[in-house]
């Protein structure tokens, strides 16, 4: 009999809201169509829905960003139908998205909560398209493949549902994603609903919201799942829900629940490295070899093509032996696996030794004195090379290059019949991946960064790059053995090395954080001639990328794109900026108004100038700041320069009580005060004493917390305003300065304060 309990759990994942309205990050791979979209669309919105939930539309521009243009309509019954009609639509590529409350189809319950999914669609090849839990975990993986890597949008859908389905250890091509409904008992549905329940399980209790926004953000830019400790949180729980009964479940819908329970064991299955079960491993044991599984010390055997949980019968009867090595006539560096006691034997010096049983399962033989320098590749086709003690990883990411000369390794085959060249050459090993340097006549194993960058010498004195960014870099701190200076920065932006000479021709790389790239790179230092204060510019680089093996072009995108959304002002010693915040001549980190608008850097000298500019619209860009009320890192979404706007230099009116400026200067729009005052501005601690201000025609106004307002007709009879300021600070202070600015004695001017207080 069939149960209405599990695929009540499998759906109840979406009773939590994921995803945003973002819709992709930038890219220049889209065509717009050229002819104008009007068609009517249709599909299933399914979680499932119930009726009434939203289905909407974003039309997406060249870069695959929202227009700000949409429609939306309702789903029409419980299976999620909805039908909308598209009207004048540039783009044939949407956005679509289904929100609402979910409708339990096993019993007449509603759920409370609301759930959102997406799907990309391409409106030019199709006039139906459904929305379900594989078209959004797919949605942004689709987006990157299609604006960085310039596939097409049906190749990049493909592409990353496969990548999805992998990640779930499901092989099976079930066709388009947008084309499935969960409501038909086919070999399509299967997977999505057993991909439902795994991701539903229970995950530390972080619950499903996070975990679906980790997996997005996870497979988004390399399209892996990477996340092991929660994948094997997830194994552990699919293991044992496996183990109760599946017989007693009912739907109202045909479900196979024995293909579900297929696709989920599998999971758990290779989570565990047990392979397949097949037909010739029938009564194999093997043990979890996962050491982070809460299953790690759990044996299965292969019965009737599933592994099941093995009794300790099957298991002393298979998997362990009853004798002990004792064969002399091995050869020096012999392996030997003790499956009854689970220890790992290695021969040397014609004895059997104990050693770390890790050894065994790395799949090298022994490292002995006689094989100092002998290398071997593991099973994970990694090569490893011998100290005499023990095996030391041949990769620049995990081992310290010093280490291997330090100690006198040199695996000869890798460099084998390599001819002497240019100085400085940098090549991968034959055999490994170590990457080695000609340096001084004779060939040595790089350094990290020099494995990224190349040699770092007189005639690249302020090159950079990249430094490859590797697990463990923490634990594997460069040398300075070799001239390598820094320490590890990351890994929120990698790592960037400059080449720099100390002043007496020692030539070293440098790695430098985010921080300093605005120091050494992103700033031309073309501009530092033939300039004057208040010059403005954007950022740009020229990086290395010729001969530089472990680069990825994506790394470099990065940093390109990086430097272009950043200004840079000749400011001088300008007060609003601390040295931290200086560039080398002068120049500091400006305001995107400041390089978009043309009127230059807002520096001291121009604050309270107005300017006409075009129409710009702004965001903060959290991408790149750390505080989100930075307003130097504000970027621009559009320009109009067919909309003319009149600006003014000025600071940010945020705190009136302090005689130091809260932000620094930057364009504003002005105000039709603004520009009646200027040059005067609301922006000092005095202004705000209740200082009445002249303005044109006589009209009065006051520096109020906020800016400029226009004063009232009894501050004006008073002669001094009640502000922000003189109501929540302790004033006291009355001086000969003071009475001159507000025109009466400071006798009476304190009165006024505490009539200010009295009436708060």
């Amino acid at each position: 009999m069939k149960n209405l309990a599990i695929l009540s759990f499998l759906l109840s994942l979406f009773l939590v809201s994921c995803g945003d309205d973002s819709g992709s990050s930038v890219g220049d791979s889209n065509e717009e169509a050229e002819n104008v979209i009007n068609k009517t669309i249709s599909g299933m919105a399914q979680g499932p829905f119930e009726e009434g939930a939203t289905v909407s539309v974003y039309e997406l521009d060249s870069n695959f960003q929202k227009t700000g243009y949409n429609i939306e309509t309702e789903i029409t019954n419980e299976h999620g139908e909805y039908s909308i009609n598209v009207k004048n639509f540039k783009s044939q590529y949407v956005l679509l998205k289904a929100d609402g409350k979910l409708h339990d189809i096993f019993t007449s319950e509603k759920t409370s909560g609301k759930t959102t999914l997406y799907a990309l669609a391409d409106l030019g090849n199709t006039k139906k398209t459904n929305i379900n839990i594989l078209t959004h975990l797919a949605h942004k993986r689709a987006l990157y493949l299609v604006t960085k890597k310039n596939m097409t949008v049906a190749k990049a859908q493909k592409q990353a549902e496969t990548e999805v389905l992998k990640s779930f250890s499901i092989n099976d091509d079930l066709g388009a994603a947008e084309d499935i409904d969960i409501f038909t008992d086919t070999k399509q549905n299967w997977p999505i609903l057993s991909i439902s329940a795994l991701m539903q399980s229970d995950l530390l209790n972080r619950g499903v919201k996070d975990f679906l926004a980790d997996y997005v953000s996870d497979i988004e830019k390399d399209g892996t799942w990477d996340d092991k400790k929660t994948i094997t949180k997830i194994a552990d729980w699919a293991y044992e829900r496996s183990k109760k009964s599946w017989s007693d479940l009912e739907y109202k819908i045909s479900i196979d629940t024995s293909a579900i329970k297929k696709y989920m064991n599998k999971f758990w299955q290779q989570n565990y490295g047990l392979g397949n079960c097949t037909s010739k491993q029938n009564n194999v044991v093997k043990k979890n070899n996962n050491p982070a599984s809460n299953e790690a010390n759990t044996f299965f055997i292969c019965k009737s093509t599933d592994w099941a949980t093995a009794r300790t019968v099957e298991v002393n009867k298979y998997y362990y032996t009853d004798t002990l090595y004792t064969d002399t006539t091995a050869s020096d560096g012999d392996i030997y696996w003790d499956k009854k006691y689970s220890v790992c034997y290695v021969y040397e010096d014609s004895v059997w030794h104990k050693i770390n049983k890790t050894i065994c399962k790395t799949g090298l033989s022994g490292c002995t004195k006689l094989r100092k320098n002998e290398a071997e590749q593991d099973t994970s086709k990694l090569w490893n090379i011998c100290d005499g003690k023990e095996w030391l990883a041949m990769d620049n990411c995990f081992l310290d290059s010093t280490e291997l000369w330090e100690k006198g390794l040199l695996f000869e085959k890798d460099t084998l019949d390599w001819k002497d060249t240019t100085d400085g050459t940098i090549r991968k090993g034959n055999k490994s991946d170590v990457i080695y340097i000609f340096d001084n006549k004779k060939w040595r194993v790089a350094t990290l960064i020099e494995a990224s960058l190349g040699k770092c010498s007189k005639k690249n004195v302020g090159a950079f790059g990249y430094v490859e960014d590797c697990n463990n870099f923490q634990n594997s701190p460069l040398s300075y053995a070799y001239g390598v200076h820094g320490a590890y920065h990351g890994p929120e932006f990698g790592n960037y090395g400059i080449c720099q000479n100390d002043g007496s021709n020692n030539f070293y790389w440098n790695l430098i954080d985010d921080g300093s790239l605005n120091k050494y790179i992103c700033n031309d230092s073309s501009y530092y001639t033939n300039n004057k204060a208040g010059d403005a510019h954007w950022g740009s680089i020229e990086s290395i990328k010729k001969n530089c093996i472990n680069c990825k072009q994506e790394d470099f995108d990065f940093l390109e794109n990086l430097c272009k959304k950043r200004c840079y002002v000749l400011d001088g010693e300008s007060p609003f900026y601390s040295s931290m915040d200086k560039t080398s001549n002068g120049w500091r980190i400006g305001n995107v108004t400041e390089c978009a608008l043309g009127f230059g850097g807002c520096t001291e000298s121009r604050l309270g100038t107005i300017n006409e500019g075009p129409l710009i619209k702004l965001k903060n860009d959290y991408e790149y700041s750390d505080n989100v009320n930075d307003k130097a890192y504000l970027s621009a979404t559009s320009i109009d320069s067919a909309k003319k706007t009149t600006y003014i230099c000025r600071t940010h009116y945020s705190n009136p009580y302090s005689s130091e400026y809260s932000f620094p200067p930057r364009w504003y729009i002005a105000s039709d005060i603004d520009i009646e005052l200027a040059p005067k501005l609301c922006d000092t601690w005095r202004n705000s004493k209740g200082v009445l201000i002249s303005g044109k025609n006589n009209n009065k106004y006051v520096c109020d917390y906020g800016g400029f307002r226009i004063a009232t007709q009894e501050e004006i009879d008073a002669g001094i305003a009640c502000t922000e300021y003189i109501r929540n600070t302790g004033i006291t202070e009355c001086d000969d300065k003071l009475e001159k600015e507000t025109g009466m004695a400071c006798t009476e001017y304190m009165q006024h304060v505490e009539k200010c207080r009295a009436n708060e």
